[in-house]
């Protein structure tokens, strides 16, 4: 069994003590944000652990250096400051509910929040939708995809939330939230991969 303390959770990584049948890790750094990834990254200790009972070679220094190193792009990626810009790829209803815990946790942080949301064209993206960080949107967009959901035929279920307004693609969204976003505001691009990856390659093409 594994036990595990949060110390410290903010918006450059968290700080975890960890407890296992062989082993207690103190401040161990997770580079990862949000809870879930805490979960994942016991789990990492304890993989470690039994590879270690196999006689693979991984002492407390790898797997210190691993989890404080470890880089996920598109999860929970803060890619910019003044304003910051998080993305995040929660594309199905699990996602967008760790992502709603993440907002909620570091309300104070953030600030005022812009979200820029696009989503495809199933089931799973119309569940986002309706999910809790949805109801926050500010621009809704289209992802660079055929399968994209259109976000004019989004907007009237977003609208009973919030005022969103609709950009035709991904460009003119990130253009229309950075108009609107103060230097401590965050801008949260979140909903499909396809959206945060073409948000990735417009933000490394920018900067």
């Amino acid at each position: 069994m594994y036990r595990w303390e949060v110390r410290e959770s903010d918006l450059a990584g968290q700080t975890i003590d960890v407890e296992g049948p062989r082993h207690r890790y103190e401040a161990l750094r997770v580079a990862l944000l949000g809870r879930h990834q805490v979960e994942n990254a016991v789990l990492a200790v304890a993989a470690a652990e039994a590879a270690q009972e196999q006689g693979f070679a991984l002492d407390t220094a790898a797997i210190r250096r691993g989890l404080a190193e470890v880089a996920w792009p598109g999860r929970l990626q803060v890619v910019e400051e003044r304003p910051r810009i998080i993305l995040d790829g929660a594309h199905n209803p699990a996602g967008t509910e760790a992502l709603t815990a993440f907002l909620a946790e570091h309300r104070a942080a953030l600030g005022r929040l812009i979200l820029v949301f696009g989503v495809l064209q199933t089931r799973t993206g119309r569940r986002c939708c309706d999910g809790c960080a949805a109801r926050r949107c500010d621009c809704l967009t289209h992802p660079p995809t055929e399968r994209a959901a259109d976000p004019a035929l989004l907007a009237p279920a977003v609208r009973r939330y919030a005022s969103a307004s609709v950009a035709p693609d991904l460009e003119g969204a990130l253009a229309q939230a950075r108009e609107a976003a103060r230097p401590e505001d965050t801008i949260l691009v979140a909903g499909s991969l396809y959206t945060v990856a073409a948000a990735l390659r417009i933000l490394s093409t920018i900067t």
